[in-house]
C-alpha cells in the first residue's frame, strides 16, 4: 500500500503477526526490512535530532526513512541522499515542508524553514551490536532485576521468557518474539528499545558477583533435586558436573565450563543463575548454614506410616531412608530431594509438615509430620479410654505409649496434627477424633455406623474421684443391696458387671442382666432411665438419717394426738416401720398407708397419694423447757381455771381435756377433739397467747418436775459404760481417792440441795419409766 516495511510492521496487531511457523514469520520481517534497506532507505546523512531555528524548543527526529514530528505524527521519506530528502505529504503546498537540501550541516526546506542538527544518530557495525548483546545481561528498565535476559548466537532467554530465536537486520534492528508478540528492538545509547515501548538496560554487577556465588547451592529448574551444584573457592561442582573454575566478567556475566562447554550466565536478584543456551536456569538453594538454622533438631515421620521411619536433615542431606538423599531448600520454603532415585519436590509448611510430590504428579501428597507434633497430640490422648457405641461398656479401649488395647487385642494408635488416627488395630486402620472426643473409624468423608464409632469414657482419675471408696443403695429399698464400683465394674448384685461413665457424665451398666443408662447428679445420686429406682450413696443416707434422728412429727389432721418419732431408720408411734430420707428430700416409709413423700425445707413431710401431711414438732427438750410439767391459769383480775400439762396432755381438775404440743416453728397446738386451737408461747413473760376467743394462759404456782420421756432417758444414758471394768479390782490408792471424792460430792450436794434423778425400773412391755426423786442428804445405801 505504499507504506514502508517498518510502518507496516508497527501497525500489525499481535494476532495478525502470529504464524504457525516462527521461522517463516522472522523470514517475512527480514525480507521486508531488507528490501526497505536495499532501496536506499537505510541510515543516511540526514538521520539525527533536529530543531527549527525559529523554535529552539521543538525536537524532530529523522531516522530509518521516517520523519518523526511527534511520537504519534510521522511522515514517510520517499527519497533520501547525502544532499537532502523528500517527504510524502498528500495535498502538499508551498507553505508545507516537502523537500529539504542538506547544506552546511543544516536542512533548508522548500518553504524557507531552516533546521539545525542537535544530535547525530550513529550505528555500530552489526558485529559490535551482537557483541554488546551477547556479552551483557539485560533487565527491564522499569523493574530492574525482576527478570534477567541473556542473548546467545541465535536465541534470547531468561526471566519469564523461554529461549526464543532472534535475528538482526542491516539497520541494526533486533527481530524476535516476546510473550507471543512479534517485536522489533533497536540498540541505542547502550539500551534496547523495543517497539512495544519497553526498554532493556544492561546489568553491571561489578566484581562482587563471585563473592555472591561463594558457598552458594543451586539445582536445575527443569529437574529440581536431581543435581545440586555448589561453589566453593571459585570452583563449581556437584551433581553430574566435573569440578571447574567459575568466574565473572566486569559487567557481571558469569563464565564457567559446564558439561564440557563454556557457558555464560547472569546472577539474578533472587540468587538464581540464568545460563544462556541449553543449561537453562539454576534455582538458588539455601546454604547448609541456613538449613541447619531452620531445620536442625527437627524429626519427621510419614503421616500414613508413623514411626516406621524417622527422617532428619544432616548438613544438606535427608537421613532416614535406605541411603542419604541430597536435599535442597529454596527461599520460599520450597524443598527438593533425590529420594532413592526418585525426584521429589515439595513445600515446608508453617506447622513443620513437608508435603512432597513426585515430579508434576497430581496424586495425593506424601506428607511428613514432625515427631514433636505427634508427641504433642499423643499427650492429649495418653491414658484416654473409649467404648463402642453399639455396645457401650462391654469393651473398653485404653491408649498408652502409642498403643491401644482392649477386646483382647492391641495395636499401634497415633493421632496426627489434623486429629486423624492411624492404627494397626484389626479392622480399624484409619479414623478421626472429633471435637466431642468420639472416634469415627473410616476414610475421610465415609459414612460410619454405630459399630464403627467409639464413645469417649471418663478418665481413670475421674472414675476414682467419683466412685472409689463410696457405696450406693437403691432408694426404693435402702440397704437391701450395697453397690460398689471399681475398675469399670459394679459389684453388689448377683455378679460383677460392667459399669462405665462417658466424659459427658452418661453412665452405662449391665446390672440385672439388662443394659441401663443413667446419669450422676451433683448430689452423688444416680438417676436411671426407664423408671428404675435411683441410687443414693450410703453416706448421704446416713447423713440424712443423722439429720432426722430423734425428730418428731404429728399428723396435720390430728395434731398432738399422733406423734411419730424417727430413730435408727425407723419411725415409731402407733406402730413402727422403716423410714428413710434421701439427699434430694424424698422420703420413703412402709408405714401403713404411706409410701413415698417429700420433705420440705420447713421440715413438713408431704405424703403422696393423699396420705396427708406431717408437721414437725419442736424437740423434747424445748417442750420440757416451755410446756411440760408446768401449771397454768387463765389470765384475769381474780384468776381463772387451773391447767396442768403432763406428758403432752392438758389436765383440768385431774381430767384430761386436750392434747398439746409445740411445733418446730414455735406454734403451740391444742387439740380438744372438737377442734384445734393454736397459739404462741412467749419466753419473755412465760405466757401462752391463744388465737381467737381463748384467754391467755400464764404460768401459775410451783412447777411440777415432769417425768422424762423414754427418748430423753435414752439420749442421756445411751452408750455410757462403767469407767472401771467389772473384772478389775480397785487398788488401795484408787479406793481411797474414790472415797474422798465421794465425800466431797456428798457434802457439796447437801449444801446446794441439788436434785438427782435415778432410773428405778423399766417395764419392757410399756417402756414406761418411773422416776425416783430423792434428796441428796437422804440417799441411802439401797439407792446407791
Amino acid at each position: 500500500q505504499g507504506s514502508c516495511a517498518e510502518a507496516c510492521l508497527l501497525q500489525l496487531t499481535p494476532g495478525e503477526m502470529r504464524a504457525p511457523a516462527m521461522q517463516w514469520e522472522l523470514l517475512f520481517v527480514q525480507v521486508l526490512l531488507g528490501l526497505y534497506s536495499a532501496n536506499g532507505q537505510g541510515a543516511h546523512a540526514c538521520d539525527g535530532i533536529w530543531t527549527p531555528e525559529h523554535s529552539g524548543e521543538m525536537k524532530i527526529k529523522i531516522e530509518g526513512g521516517v520523519l518523526h514530528w511527534t511520537p504519534q505524527l510521522r511522515s514517510k521519506i520517499t527519497a533520501a541522499s547525502d544532499h537532502g530528502l523528500t517527504i510524502d505529504l498528500q495535498g502538499a503546498s508551498e507553505d508545507l515542508h516537502s523537500e529539504a537540501a542538506l547544506r552546511d550541516g543544516k536542512l533548508h526546506w522548500n518553504n524557507g524553514d531552516v533546521w539545525s542538527r542537535v544530535h547525530s544518530l550513529t550505528y555500530a557495525p552489526l558485529g559490535e551490536i551482537r557483541s554488546i548483546l551477547e556479552n551483557s545481561a539485560w533487565t527491564e528498565k522499569e523493574d530492574p532485576g525482576a527478570n534477567i535476559y541473556m542473548f546467545d548466537d541465535t536465541t534470547v532467554s531468561g526471566g519469564d521468557l523461554r529461549p526464543t530465536p532472534f535475528s538482526m537486520t542491516q539497520d541494526h534492528r533486533i527481530v524476535t518474539d516476546l510473550h507471543g508478540s512479534s517485536v522489533v528492538g533497536k540498540v541505542a545509547d547502550g539500551e534496547i528499545q523495543w517497539s512495544t515501548g519497553q526498554i532493556w538496560v544492561p546489568i553491571r554487577l561489578g566484581g562482587d558477583v563471585l563473592a555472591k556465588l561463594e558457598n552458594g547451592r543451586w539445582t536445575e529448574e527443569r529437574e529440581p533435586g536431581r543435581n545440586i551444584f555448589e561453589v566453593h573457592n571459585g570452583i563449581v561442582s556437584g551433581g553430574d558436573l566435573v569440578a571447574s573454575q567459575i568466574s565473572a566478567r566486569p559487567d557481571g556475566t558469569i563464565v564457567a565450563k559446564l558439561h564440557g562447554a563454556e557457558a555464560l550466565g547472569a546472577l539474578q536478584d533472587n540468587g538464581d543463575i540464568q545460563w544462556r543456551g541449553r543449561e537453562g536456569r539454576w534455582l538458588a538453594l539455601a546454604s547448609a548454614e541456613e538449613i541447619a538454622e531452620k531445620l536442625e533438631g527437627i524429626r519427621w515421620t510419614e503421616e500414613l506410616r508413623p514411626y516406621d521411619h524417622i527422617y532428619t536433615v544432616v548438613d544438606t542431606a535427608i537421613i532416614g531412608g535406605d541411603a542419604p538423599a541430597p536435599f535442597g531448600m529454596f527461599s520460599d520454603n520450597g524443598v527438593c530431594m533425590n529420594f532413592d532415585g526418585k525426584l521429589m519436590s515439595g513445600k515446608l509448611l508453617d506447622n513443620g509438615e513437608i508435603h512432597w510430590r513426585a515430579g508434576s504428579s497430581d496424586a495425593e501428597p506424601w506428607i511428613w509430620v514432625t515427631t514433636d507434633a505427634i508427641e504433642e497430640m499423643s499427650a492429649q490422648i495418653e491414658g484416654r479410654r473409649w467404648t463402642e457405641k453399639n455396645q457401650p461398656g462391654e469393651q473398653v479401649y485404653t491408649v498408652s505409649d502409642f498403643e491401644v488395647s482392649g477386646a483382647g487385642a492391641s495395636g499401634k494408635f497415633i493421632m496426627l496434627p489434623d486429629r486423624s488416627i492411624v492404627s494397626t488395630l484389626p479392622g480399624k486402620p484409619v479414623g478421626r477424633v472429633l471435637d466431642s472426643g468420639e472416634i469415627h473409624w473410616g476414610a475421610p468423608g465415609e459414612a460410619v455406623g454405630d459399630e464403627r464409632v467409639w464413645l469417649p469414657l471418663a478418665s481413670t482419675e475421674m472414675m476414682l474421684h467419683k466412685f472409689e471408696g463410696k457405696e450406693w443403695t437403691e432408694e426404693s429399698q435402702p440397704d437391701e443391696h450395697i453397690y460398689t464400683m471399681s475398675n469399670d465394674m459394679v459389684d453388689g448384685g448377683d455378679a460383677p458387671v460392667y459399669f462405665v461413665m462417658l466424659v459427658n457424665g452418661t453412665i452405662y451398666t449391665g446390672l440385672g442382666g439388662t443394659p441401663r443408662t443413667g446419669r450422676m447428679l451433683e448430689t452423688g445420686e444416680i438417676q436411671w432411665d426407664g423408671g428404675s429406682s435411683p441410687w443414693a450413696t450410703t453416706a448421704a443416707i446416713d447423713e440424712m438419717r443423722k439429720a432426722v434422728e430423734g425428730r418428731r412429727w404429728t399428723d396435720e389432721a390430728q395434731p398432738c394426738d399422733r406423734i411419730h418419732t424417727v430413730r435408727g431408720g425407723e419411725v415409731t408411734g402407733e406402730a413402727s416401720a422403716k423410714f428413710a430420707v434421701f439427699p434430694d428430700g424424698s422420703v420413703r416409709s412402709d408405714l401403713s398407708g404411706l409410701d413415698s413423700g417429700e420433705m420440705l425445707k420447713n421440715g413438713e413431710i408431704l405424703w403422696s397419694g393423699g396420705a396427708g401431711t406431717w408437721l414437725p414438732l419442736a424437740s423434747a427438750r424445748s417442750e420440757l423447757r416451755t410446756l411440760e410439767g408446768k401449771n397454768w391459769t387463765e389470765s384475769g383480775p381474780i384468776g381463772g381455771r387451773m391447767y396442768a400439762i403432763r406428758h403432752g396432755k392438758v389436765l383440768a381438775d385431774s381430767e384430761v381435756i386436750a392434747s398439746i404440743c409445740l411445733l418446730s416453728n414455735g406454734t403451740v397446738a391444742l387439740n380438744a377433739g372438737d377442734g384445734v386451737v393454736d397459739g404462741a408461747f412467749s419466753n419473755f413473760n412465760r405466757e401462752i397467747h391463744w388465737r381467737g376467743d381463748r384467754a391467755i394462759w400464764v404460768l401459775a404456782g410451783t412447777e411440777v418436775e415432769p417425768e422424762p420421756s423414754a427418748d430423753a432417758i435414752v439420749r442421756k444414758f445411751e452408750g455410757l459404760s462403767s469407767p472401771i471394768p467389772r473384772s478389775a479390782e480397785p487398788g488401795p490408792f484408787i479406793l481411797v481417792a474414790f472415797l474422798a471424792i465421794s465425800a466431797l460430792v456428798l457434802t457439796t450436794s447437801a449444801r446446794f440441795r441439788r436434785r438427782e434423778f435415778m432410773v428405778l425400773q423399766q417395764s419392757e412391755a410399756e417402756a414406761d419409766f418411773a422416776l425416783l426423786s430423792s434428796d441428796a442428804r437422804g440417799i441411802g445405801e439401797e439407792a446407791c
